[in-house]
């Protein structure tokens, strides 16, 4: 409380702790507990900062702590010194790693749908007689006309390649 936050003790970590109006900022989890990792959501990591309560460096524990995808620790026994700092430290670390998820998600979507570019690419080269830059070109240009990406226009031109004319 002297921190500005409310504490919660929960038995069990469920759907509405990580989602919605309940909705966790961080949480502290007792590392050498076997139940820490049997009694949360298997994502719980990627959803909410977690901060470890760690008695002991048993290997067990800390790859159970691992894989629960801890932001930062506190040495037990815990005193006043330190919670403020791993609290900062563990959300910090969260938001960042959140950030850096969600940039390979975007990525990985626009590598998905590369094949589509390509594609249309070659249509347009074979359909037009002009160069791969050239065919590239007139699809950078029709997606950033209609403020789209290239991905978008070009599944847009392979689903109706009767209507090469707008790409021209």
């Amino acid at each position: 409380m002297r921190l500005g936050a409310s504490a919660v003790t929960l038995e069990r970590v469920v759907e509405h702790h990580l989602t919605g109006e309940e909705r966790l900022e961080a949480l502290f989890v007792d590392g050498d507990a076997d139940l820490c990792q049997r009694d949360l959501p298997s994502d719980t990591g990627q959803r909410v900062a977690i901060v470890a309560l760690v008695g002991s460096e048993v290997p067990s524990h800390l790859s159970r702590l691992l894989r629960l995808s801890v932001s930062a620790h506190i040495m037990k026994p815990v005193r006043s010194v330190g919670i403020l700092s791993a609290l900062t430290f563990a959300r910090q670390s969260f938001r960042d790693h959140r950030e850096l998820a969600d940039q390979v998600d975007k990525l990985e979507d626009r590598l998905r749908q590369r094949r589509f570019v390509f594609a249309a690419q070659l249509a347009l080269m074979e359909e037009l007689g002009i160069s791969e830059s050239a065919a590239f070109a007139r699809l950078r240009g029709a997606a950033m006309e209609r403020r789209t990406t290239i991905e978008e226009i070009s599944v847009e031109f392979l689903a109706d390649r009767k209507n090469v004319q707008s790409l021209i």
